[in-house]
């Protein structure tokens, strides 16, 4: 999920897509939920699970047939899910969906977005991404080095 979220975080930028940039949130989001072990030990994970396996099916679905507008909302209310059971059960004071609304824009800033504009794309707080790049240790993720003319011709 962790390669996914990056690789969708990459195109996101690329493409300045608020979809993808979701598509990025929802698959960092899932991995750092699945790897909190006491997550899955309340009695609710299992609803959590089914609920957004559920959602997820009907949005590859949508994705398949071309048809994005009806699949953005059900991404939205995916990461709902996610943020409000992180709230319920986080022992953190920012929740997974907000960590990984500034992971991914501070590596949409790596990919060359603005603070701003990277901020926009994810949804993330222009502050606490300022403080989170500040912090970062690893601030090269992404930093490829390509021409204009490169970056024009991946997207064609």
């Amino acid at each position: 999920m962790k390669r996914v979220g990056n690789f969708l975080v990459k195109e996101a930028s690329l493409r300045y897509n608020s979809l993808l940039a979701k598509f990025s949130l929802v698959a960092y989001s899932l991995y750092k939920t699945f790897s909190k072990t006491h997550f899955k030990e309340t009695r609710d994970w299992k609803k959590l699970e089914n609920t957004i396996s559920n959602k997820m099916r009907k949005v590859v679905f949508f994705v398949e047939k071309e048809k994005l507008k009806e699949a953005e909302p059900l991404v939205d209310l995916i990461l709902k899910k996610i943020e409000d059971y992180d709230r319920g059960v986080s022992r953190f004071q920012q929740s997974v969906v907000d960590s990984a609304r500034i992971k991914m824009a501070a590596k949409a800033i790596g990919l060359g977005l603005s603070l701003k504009a990277a901020a926009s794309l994810f949804g993330a707080n222009e502050i606490w991404l300022q403080e989170y790049r500040g912090e970062a240790k690893d601030t090269s993720f992404g930093r490829e080095k390509k021409s204009i003319n490169d970056r024009l011709r991946y997207l064609e």
